[in-house]
C-alpha cells in the first residue's frame, strides 16, 4: 500500500516544479566581512614568524661546523683531500633592536680545529643594521616589529690568531642580507659582504691593508621570548605532511659556490650534487643516491710590489654516495595523523661513499699532478624535509671508517703511491635546494 501513497506524493512534487518555471527568485545580499588570509600565507607568517614582536635574539650558527668554509686552505682541503671536517668553528651572536629600523648584532666566532690544532683564531664583531621597509611594513600590518627582514649593515671585526706566525686582522665591510627565523628555535641569515682590512705584520705577512669579498651564510639555533601561544596557520602547509611521495629528485643549493678574494689571494669553488631518493615499496625504507662534483680554481701572489710571483692551482674532484635509509617514527606519525606515506622526517641510514679527486701540473706543485681516492662507510641520523612546492632540507651526521690513497707523479714521470687505512670520518652535512 505504501507504493500507492508514494504516487500522489510525486505527482504533486512534479506539478509544483511545472508551476515554478516561469517564475525567478532574485535574492541579493551584501557582506561586510573582510576576506580572511588564505591559509598558505598564515602557514608562512607562522614558519618565519613575520607576525610575532621580537627584540631581542640569541643565535648559535650552525653553518659554522658545516663542511665547507669560505677560506681559501679550508675549500682546498676539502675538495682534494676529502677532510672536509678538518676546519670547525663555533659561531654565536645576539642582536638587540634599537628602533622599528634599526639594531645592533654582535657576536664572537672560534675556530675550533684547524690542521690538528685546536682554537686557532678568535674573532669579535659589532655590526649595526639597518632593516630598510620595515617600517612601512609595520604601519601597514604586514609584519610586526621584529628580527625578520631585509637589511644594509657596517660590520667592524677584530680576528687575533693564536700562531704569531700570522698577522691580526681588523676589517670593515659593508653587507646585504636577508635574515629570516624558522618556527620557535631556528633562524638564517644570507648575504652578501665586501669591504677592506687592515693586516699587522708579522714575520709571514707584510702587513697592510686589503680588499676582499665573501658571501655570508648562517643557520641555525636562536632563542627569542615568546611573544604569544596563538597560531595563525597550519605548519603543514608549508611542510606539505601530508603529501605521499615515493620518490625525489633533490638538487642542492647549498654548497653550489663558494669564493674567497684578497690582495693575495683568488678562489672559486663550484660543488654541484644530485641526488636522487627512492622509498622501497610502501615501507619506511628508501635508498638515497647521490652523485657530486667539484671544481676549485686558486690563484696566489706573492712577493712586493716590484718583485711580484703568481702561482695558480685547480683541483677537480668527483664523489658517489649511496645511503639506505629507515624512517624510523613514520608509522607512528601516519598512525597519529601527523603525516602522509611520504620522504620527510627522521631518519637513520648508512652512507658509503666514494670520490676520487685529482690535481693536474701546476706551478704551484713545481710540474707535478697527483690523485686521491676516497672510500669511507658510516652511519648517520638525519632530518629531511619537505617545503613549499619544490624545497627541500636535509642534514645528517655520523662518524665512520675511511680509508685513502695517494698517487703523486713528478715532472719527470716518476710515480708514488700510498695508501692510508683505519681513518676515523667524520660524516653529513646540509643540503638545501630544489626538489621534484
Amino acid at each position: 500500500m505504501r507504493k500507492f501513497y508514494l504516487l500522489p506524493c510525486a505527482l504533486l512534487l512534479a506539478g509544483a516544479l511545472h508551476a515554478q518555471k516561469d517564475t525567478i527568485f532574485v535574492s541579493h545580499s551584501e557582506s561586510t566581512e573582510v576576506l580572511s588570509p588564505s591559509t598558505i600565507t598564515d602557514a608562512r607568517d607562522e614558519v618565519f614568524k613575520m607576525q610575532e614582536p621580537c627584540r631581542f635574539l640569541l643565535k648559535l650558527n650552525l653553518a659554522a661546523l658545516l663542511p665547507l668554509q669560505t677560506r681559501d686552505g679550508a675549500i682546498y682541503r676539502g675538495v682534494f683531500l676529502d677532510d672536509i671536517w678538518n676546519v670547525q668553528g663555533l659561531e654565536w651572536s645576539g642582536e638587540f633592536k634599537l628602533f622599528p629600523s634599526l639594531s645592533v648584532d654582535a657576536g664572537l666566532q672560534a675556530t675550533l680545529r684547524n690542521q690538528g690544532n685546536w682554537f686557532t683564531s678568535l674573532t669579535a664583531r659589532i655590526e649595526p643594521r639597518w632593516y630598510y621597509g620595515m617600517s612601512r611594513k609595520i604601519k601597514k600590518g604586514a609584519q610586526a616589529d621584529n628580527l625578520s627582514g631585509n637589511y644594509l649593515s657596517v660590520e667592524f671585526a677584530h680576528t687575533r690568531y693564536k700562531s704569531q706566525a700570522q698577522g691580526n686582522v681588523n676589517s670593515l665591510l659593508i653587507n646585504w642580507g636577508a635574515q629570516r627565523r624558522l618556527f620557535n628555535l631556528g633562524y638564517f641569515d644570507l648575504g652578501f659582504g665586501a669591504g677592506m682590512g687592515w693586516v699587522s705584520s708579522g714575520p709571514f705577512s707584510r702587513g697592510g691593508r686589503i680588499l676582499y669579498a665573501r658571501p655570508r651564510v648562517a643557520i641555525g639555533l636562536a632563542l627569542a621570548r615568546r611573544q604569544s601561544d596563538k597560531n595563525t596557520g597550519s605548519y603543514c602547509d608549508v611542510l606539505r605532511c601530508f603529501v605521499e611521495e615515493r620518490r625525489m629528485w633533490k638538487v642542492d643549493l647549498f654548497t653550489l659556490a663558494d669564493f674567497y678574494a684578497d690582495y693575495r689571494t683568488r678562489v672559486i669553488a663550484l660543488n654541484p650534487k644530485v641526488a636522487f631518493e627512492q622509498k622501497i615499496g610502501t615501507s619506511p625504507w628508501s635508498v638515497h643516491t647521490e652523485i657530486g662534483g667539484s671544481y676549485y680554481y686558486g690563484r696566489y701572489t706573492s712577493g712586493l710590489n716590484d718583485q711580484k710571483q703568481y702561482f695558480h692551482t685547480q683541483v677537480y674532484q668527483t664523489a658517489v654516495s649511496l645511503q639506505p635509509r629507515w624512517y624510523f617514527n613514520l608509522k607512528r606519525r601516519i598512525a597519529h595523523g601527523k603525516s602522509g606515506n611520504s620522504l620527510s622526517g627522521m631518519y637513520v641510514g648508512l652512507q658509503g661513499r666514494w670520490s676520487y679527486g685529482y690535481e693536474p701540473a701546476s706551478n704551484i706543485q713545481a710540474g707535478a699532478e697527483r690523485s686521491v681516492q676516497h672510500w669511507s662507510l658510516a652511519p648517520v641520523w638525519g632530518l629531511q624535509h619537505r617545503f613549499m612546492r619544490n624545497g627541500y632540507a636535509d642534514f645528517n651526521i655520523g662518524a665512520g671508517l675511511a680509508s685513502r690513497q695517494f698517487c703523486f707523479v713528478t715532472s719527470n714521470g716518476d710515480k708514488v703511491a700510498w695508501k692510508e687505512g683505519g681513518l676515523i670520518y667524520l660524516a653529513g652535512g646540509l643540503r638545501v635546494g630544489l626538489a621534484f
